[in-house]
């Protein structure tokens, strides 16, 4: 990586990369507590395991095809704002998204879920 110049003030390549090992880090550490790869086979399984398909969820939550495809292949994780939706219209439960937590799921829900996901 070539030097930065900010204001005429030289960035030596000794700060650029130390600056780069902590952005990596903070990022690594933020992927091994959400991996959105996780997050996308819950959001699968579970729209699954009651029987509709992406196009109705998007019309019942209000979210384009591309953002939720983008959710359930794990490229993009699912907003807060959004999970909820899905707890309002379907009951699932955000512990059970972000997580994998099946306890406070719908017992109607959670007998439908493989017990793998």
């Amino acid at each position: 990586m070539t030097p930065e110049y900010s204001r005429r003030v030289k960035v030596s390549s000794l700060h650029i990369e130390a600056m780069d090992a902590a952005v990596d880090g903070c990022f690594s550490q933020f992927m091994k507590k959400r991996p959105f790869a996780d997050i996308g086979r819950r959001l699968t399984v579970f729209r699954e395991a009651i029987g509709i398909s992406q196009a109705q969820v998007c019309r019942d939550i209000g979210v384009a095809p591309n953002t939720w495809n983008q959710y359930e292949k794990g490229i993009r994780e699912i907003p807060p704002t959004t999970a909820v939706k899905l707890h309002r219209k379907y009951g699932v439960t955000t512990d059970w998204i972000y997580d994998g937590d099946r306890t406070m799921l719908p017992a109607g829900i959670e007998r439908k879920l493989p017990s793998a996901a």
